[in-house]
């Protein structure tokens, strides 16, 4: 597999960063590069793709010299602690890795950090990052099958042959919280509802609402951004169902087992350690093209498969 993970030399962007870079449609730089009005290269990994001149794009908005300079030093800011954040993830799952080998008398090395990056654990939570932040737009197909193997290699059980992932990974750390996003590609508008629609189409209380979706097993995404669980849109008619044959009566549980779970992270990822921006804003509207461009209107409201590993597998 191609490393992915390097940015573009020369001060060169994709598209779908130039468009959200300048604040304008992709439509709209799409037409200034066809006037010539834009400089543009080859990608280097994909020759069918273009990378866009930041110099170009920055003169196209009349950016003064000074202000171009401090977006590039806050974008290249970005990159550097996603970068750090997903070492000290792969970091952490080669020293548990070194501990299980000790167990069994397998040697396992300790990797420095410039070859942990080049792993393949590391390109894919590179490449998912980099569709998060709109650098990338892989199909979704792609972004299912990384996400799969990433979590995998985090949170796979080989005794149970399962994938559970802790509630608190996808709020916890930058790097879960990531995931989360690229998580939520895959669904397309509308095949996502909160529990407050779950509770006003069933018509309970949000307790019982919360009671009756984990003893459905429903699947559920963690919004890292909205900070709150959103289920597929048939839950509602699966927990409607449930209530009509179940008593008004039935005692809720009231040990806690619905609320939030303990916080728990990937190896090596640190609650505490400074995070790296993250605007909502702009991963929502990545998040918007993504779906826009993925799913049409016809098909919005039909629901996404769900990867398999996520928070579902609880």
């Amino acid at each position: 597999m191609s490393n992915r993970s390097e940015p573009p030399a020369g001060g060169f962007v994709t598209p779908a960063e130039a468009a959200r870079r300048v604040g304008r449609s992709a439509r709209t730089v799409e037409r200034w590069v066809q006037e010539g009005l834009v400089d543009t290269i080859p990608h280097p990994t994909d020759r069918r793709r273009k990378l866009l001149s930041v110099a170009s794009l920055d003169r196209m908005i009349g950016l003064s010299p000074e202000t171009a300079a401090a977006a590039r030093a806050a974008a290249e800011a970005v990159a550097t602690a996603d970068q750090a954040a997903i070492a000290a993830v792969v970091r952490g799952l080669n020293r548990r890795l070194i501990g299980s080998g000790r167990a069994i008398g397998v040697g396992v090395p300790d990797l420095p950090d410039e070859h942990l990056l080049e792993t393949e654990l590391a390109l894919d939570l590179t490449a998912l990052v980099q569709n998060v932040r709109g650098e990338y737009s892989d199909p979704p197909g792609s972004i299912q099958a990384r996400l799969h193997g990433v979590l995998e290699a985090l949170y796979g059980d080989p005794v149970a042959g399962k994938v559970a992932v802790p509630d608190g990974f996808w709020s916890e750390g930058v790097v879960g919280r990531h995931l989360a996003r690229a998580q939520l590609l895959m669904h397309p508008p509308g095949s996502l509802v909160t529990l407050t629609e779950v509770t006003t189409a069933v018509g309970v209380p949000r307790r019982r609402a919360e009671t009756i979706l984990e003893r459905l097993g429903a699947e559920r995404a963690w919004d890292p951004d909205g900070r709150r669980w959103l289920y597929p849109r048939d839950a509602i008619e699966a927990a409607r169902a449930w209530e009509a044959r179940t008593t008004r009566m039935e005692t809720d549980p009231t040990d806690g087992t619905t609320g939030e779970a303990a916080i728990e992270t990937a190896p090596g990822q640190s609650v505490s350690s400074p995070a790296p921006p993250e605007k909502r804003r702009d991963v929502k509207l990545v998040r918007a093209a993504y779906h826009a461009r993925y799913f049409p209107p016809e098909r919005q409201r039909r629901r996404a498969p769900a990867p398999r590993g996520t928070s579902a597998d609880r």
